[in-house]
């Protein structure tokens, strides 16, 4: 077993050629400079006679400042030559290195370009440089090409600022579409009609009537009722009679449409919820006759209203029991057959 190790080590290291490294880069920076050591770029890697070239870039950067670096933008130029000829290749990295009081402080950094994988096969590097971008530190942000110094405190403190105009602009941008929403609706709500009934009120919202449609370059207009009934009572209305008046205009002038209509709403104990109804009806005998009419105020009037116990008259505010109307029907229907 040892010898099989011993003599994979030895094919090993015949097959991964040592790599010779660049010389040392060095980067003044604030009260120091920082070295790049032990450069490298297309680091051979052999299988059998043909060795594979792998376009990564290493280096270990060391740290001759007296300070950390959180962020280190460097611009990495590469001569070399291909079969084609010279060639250069041009990298911007971002590294980072820490500070130690006693020794200095180093960051081993590695990448691979896989855009360069197919495009290196024979291909050597003779020549580094390297530029600092920027650099930054706990306290300044400093351009390697201008020499601008940027205060980070400062800079955290303006954006927040910022941050707080923003914000202060955006509750202020929230609170008028909340109004406007409001109003809106408000207005929207100027033409719902509210019906007395019981111990609450029928409502009726979003009334509309002359439904348009656009096709083209021809309108179409229907006579269609269309509103939601919403439930506020505390009780379920199997069967609600209602007159819906609507004043309206058209070419001849004024004119007034009223509608009886049947319909029914559900009842929900649940205070967060509402039980509605969405009602619509198109009225044929109509049709034709509403072209370039315009629906412009509602009234709506309860004529009856049942529910699992009464029917009850709106007009003459007679209450009829409808159990004891079955009863009364049943005792009728007893006396008839024995006649």
């Amino acid at each position: 077993m040892m010898k099989h190790n011993l003599s994979w080590l030895i094919i090993m290291a015949m097959t991964f050629a040592p790599t010779l490294f660049a010389a040392d880069i060095t980067i003044p920076l604030e009260d120091g400079s920082l070295v790049l050591k032990d450069i490298r770029f297309l680091a051979p890697i052999g299988f059998g006679d043909t060795p594979f070239y792998s376009p990564g870039l290493a280096f270990t950067l060391v740290n001759q400042t007296k300070q950390a670096w959180m962020k280190l933008d460097l611009r990495l130029t590469i001569a070399g030559t291909c079969a084609s000829g010279p060639v250069q290749w041009t990298r911007d990295i971002t590294t980072s290195v820490g500070y130690m009081n006693y020794i200095a402080a180093t960051t081993k950094y590695s990448e691979r370009f896989e855009d360069l994988s197919e495009k290196v096969a024979g291909c050597t590097a003779s020549a580094f440089q390297a530029k600092l971008i920027s650099a930054e530190n706990f306290d300044w942000r400093i351009s390697g090409v201008t020499g601008m110094r940027t205060d980070l405190a400062a800079e955290k403190a303006a954006a927040e600022r910022l941050d707080e105009k923003v914000r202060a602009a955006r509750i202020k941008l929230e609170e008028e579409v909340k109004k406007k929403a409001a109003e809106a609706e408000a207005k929207r709500r100027e033409r719902d009609i509210t019906i007395p009934l019981e111990d609450g009120t029928l409502v009726l919202q979003d009334i509309s009537f002359i439904e348009t449609n656009q096709i083209g370059d021809t309108a179409f207009t229907y006579p269609q009722l269309s509103f939601t009934l919403v439930n506020q009572t505390k009780q379920a209305w199997m069967k609600l009679d209602l007159r819906v008046t609507i004043d309206g205009t058209c070419a001849s002038g004024p004119v007034q449409w009223t509608r009886d209509i049947t319909t029914s709403v559900d009842y929900t104990k649940y205070a967060i919820y509402v039980a509605t109804t969405k009602y619509s009806e198109r009225f044929e005998d109509l049709k034709g006759k509403v072209d370039g009419c315009k629906a412009t105020a509602y009234q709506a009037k309860l004529i009856s209203a049942e529910n699992s116990e009464w029917r009850i008259n709106s007009v003459t505010g007679v209450r009829i029991d409808k159990a004891a109307e079955r009863a009364a029907e049943a005792k009728r229907a007893e006396q008839a057959r024995k006649k």
